[in-house]
């Protein structure tokens, strides 16, 4: 049966241990609680799939750099905000805390926020997600908006011109309509864009997220579903949390998020 350990009864004699001396080897030098070990270890695996990203908490450390905003308070060391035509910015702060981008009251007036000191790059062998909810009040009167991660950009959108202005950007925007499109465009402008993802609700907010794979591929989720991946026409440059609007009507119209997160290995 081999050396085994030693151990003593319910009765205080000396027994010997179904482990073996061997076994016993395997723990000599250890200088903490083995689990708690493996418990952070297993913390510090970079999520893969949309479920595993949704299940992780924070993973900031020498491996990850997780960058997550609930928005219970908003700074402007943060956030830059622009509008074109008028606006303003409503931060519902504490716990449940939102950030609201309201536009001018005319058409073609338009608000954005950028987060300035989460920039990230699509860079090969680093896998990266995004994730964030929103919401528009109302999708019906033919917005133009956009969510993800852009370059930075006081003019996200222009009159005229659109979101197709912007280069170098990954994300989720509506386009003239209510049907949410995914679309990543490189340096030069050059664009890849699905098909129509979900057609919004007024007022509703939804979960969306893309991941890079580290290599060639950025897959697009909405509500935890992935959708069409994109291979072509990524962004190469510094790209940072973004959401803008611009208004289709002639009144005063909001985008809105309560959370937002950056995820990516080192």
């Amino acid at each position: 049966m081999g050396n085994r350990a030693v151990a003593t009864d319910a009765n205080g004699e000396t027994v010997a241990a179904t482990t073996t001396d061997t076994e016993l080897g395997y723990v000599n030098g250890v200088t903490s609680d083995l689990q708690t070990q493996i418990d952070t270890k297993l913390s510090n695996v970079f999520p893969t799939t949309i479920a595993a990203l949704r299940a992780a908490t924070f993973m900031g450390g020498p491996s990850v750099y997780d960058w997550f905003d609930d928005l219970d308070r908003f700074s402007t060391d943060f956030w830059v905000i622009t509008h074109v035509g008028g606006g303003s910015v409503v931060n519902n702060s504490g716990y449940g805390g939102n950030l609201r981008l309201v536009t001018g009251a005319l058409d073609n007036n338009s608000s954005q926020g950028q987060n300035s000191k989460a920039g990230v790059v699509l860079t090969a062998s680093k896998k990266l997600w995004f994730i964030c909810n929103f919401l528009v009040d109302v999708v019906s009167l033919t917005p133009d908006m956009m969510v993800g991660l852009a370059t930075y950009d006081t003019t996200l959108i222009t009159a005229g011109a659109g979101i197709a202005q912007c280069a170098d950007y990954a994300g989720f925007v509506l386009d003239g309509g209510d049907s949410l499109l995914f679309r990543t465009q490189d340096a030069l402008g050059v664009e890849t864009e699905n098909d129509t993802l979900i057609d919004l609700a007024d007022g509703t907010s939804i979960e969306v997220a893309f991941y890079w794979d580290g290599v060639d591929t950025v897959t697009p989720y909405v509500n935890a579903v992935a959708k069409t991946a994109h291979t072509t026409n990524l962004p190469s440059g510094t790209v940072y949390p973004s959401l803008a609007l611009q208004n289709g009507s002639g009144a005063a119209r909001y985008i809105e998020t309560s959370w937002t997160r950056v995820l990516m290995e080192r």
